[in-house]
């Protein structure tokens, strides 16, 4: 959805947005599945869904989003992949709209946007149809602010680019982003999304310094979640700019540098290896529709490391009938990448006789009713408030973030990690 709102307007908007996530949430609330449910955690995509012609076809011809003959279309492949898994907040890149020379065709960002009917979104064109587009949940997130800007040497002037992408007639590249409120939490976070350039490590260095600063700068020490498909490893040097890791040398192409943020300011996390910390052979998510598992992943997930823990990381390489073949058809050259994340909060309650018919979230309204969830939420310097504690029940307090103060009717407790 594009929107251009003056300011009293764009309150009045957010307002009635806020309202009605309240609304759904105390339905939520009252839901019989809900019951016993931790329903503070949420899931996360990063999909490269791979651009359509809409026109000629060059390359991957069986692969287009829209075929004919009766064939089932990669569009409709890519509907039963994304709807199977449904995540929260998604960003995607190569998404486009309108399809160049399509004619009357829908666009891709239309199809997706049908999809997930219970799913706003932020897009904004590049400056040749594509977007680097985030769709979050509305029944749980408000949209609250919303930014794109250009990797170039002018990040704020539209459809710029950086100079050896230019130079060599490639396209321009971006980084949008949106600032979300957590009705289930109370709390904020801003989700950042980006494509690299796939030809100079250069241009790649320099996007990761940009957003680096931009991430800083625009979130002002919120919660932070960047997704992308960056175009190289996690042992590359751009990587490691990003997580401050590794320090930016500069460009020669650009007189105003990247200002450097260390890494006290902005600590970054790779999520998918935190969730899975072994490395394997077969992290690889561009198969360029070959389904090939093999090598490293170049489309990444990243987090802010005292808000949120990723609890689960996985590689999404689901294929489906259709176009290609009866059983091997991919809804893209990528594979989705998917975390599920726990946000850490500042303050959370454990209410041991809480009743297990509501949706758990740790607040004074919705508490934990285990010691476990109140340790697995609670940020490092944060507080756990135990009510009801006269009520029998044993608790093995082992903190894995520290030091975390305890309150209750007995008085006040300080764990170290």
């Amino acid at each position: 959805m594009k929107m251009n709102l003056s300011s009293s307007a764009a309150t009045r908007w957010r307002t009635r947005r806020l309202l009605t996530v309240i609304s759904a949430l105390a339905l939520l609330f009252t839901l019989p599945g809900a019951q016993g449910l931790d329903c503070t955690t949420f899931k996360v995509w990063s999909f490269n869904i791979r651009y359509n012609y809409g026109g000629v076809c060059f390359s991957d011809c069986d692969n287009e989003w829209y075929l004919s003959g009766g064939r089932t279309a990669r569009r409709d492949v890519a509907e039963s992949y994304m709807k199977a898994f449904s995540p929260d907040i998604f960003g995607l890149q190569e998404v486009r709209d309108p399809v160049p020379l399509s004619g009357t065709r829908a666009s891709q960002l239309n199809d997706v946007a049908s999809w997930f009917p219970n799913h706003d979104h932020y897009a904004r064109d590049r400056g040749d149809g594509e977007h680097c587009a985030i769709f979050y949940r509305t029944t749980r997130f408000a949209r609250m602010n919303a930014g794109t800007f250009w990797i170039s040497c002018f990040p704020d002037v539209p459809e710029t680019k950086y100079p050896l992408d230019d130079a060599g007639g490639h396209s321009q590249r971006i980084v949008s982003w949106v600032q979300l409120f957590d009705a289930l939490t109370s709390t904020t976070v801003f989700v950042f999304n980006t494509h690299w350039s796939h030809i100079y490590s250069q241009s790649q260095s320099y996007a990761a310094a940009l957003l680096r600063q931009r991430a800083h700068q625009i979130a002002g020490g919120q919660p932070v979640i960047i997704l992308g498909d960056m175009n190289c490893t996690e042992n590359s040097t751009p990587f490691k700019i990003l997580t401050a890791e590794a320090n930016y040398a500069g460009s020669e192409e650009c007189i105003l540098q990247p200002v450097a943020v260390p890494r006290t300011s902005l600590q970054l996390a790779n999520s998918y290896r935190q969730a899975n910390p072994a490395v394997s052979a077969d992290e690889g998510t561009f198969h360029n529709f070959t389904g090939n598992t093999g090598g490293d992943r170049i489309d990444h997930v990243l987090h802010t490391t005292n808000d949120f823990v990723a609890q689960f990381g996985t590689i999404r390489r689901d294929s489906y009938p259709g176009h290609c073949s009866d059983t091997t058809c991919y809804p893209s050259d990528h594979f989705a990448l998917e975390i599920l994340f726990r946000p850490l909060l500042t303050s959370v309650f454990v209410k041991f006789s809480a009743s297990e018919i509501n949706c758990e979230v740790g607040s004074a309204l919705s508490p934990f009713n285990t010691i476990e969830e109140g340790l697995s939420t609670v940020k490092s310097g944060g507080t756990i408030v135990l009510a009801a504690t006269s009520k029998n029940s044993s608790m093995l307090i082992s903190p894995t973030r520290g030091p975390i103060t305890i309150t209750s009717a007995g008085g006040t407790s300080v764990l170290g990690k």
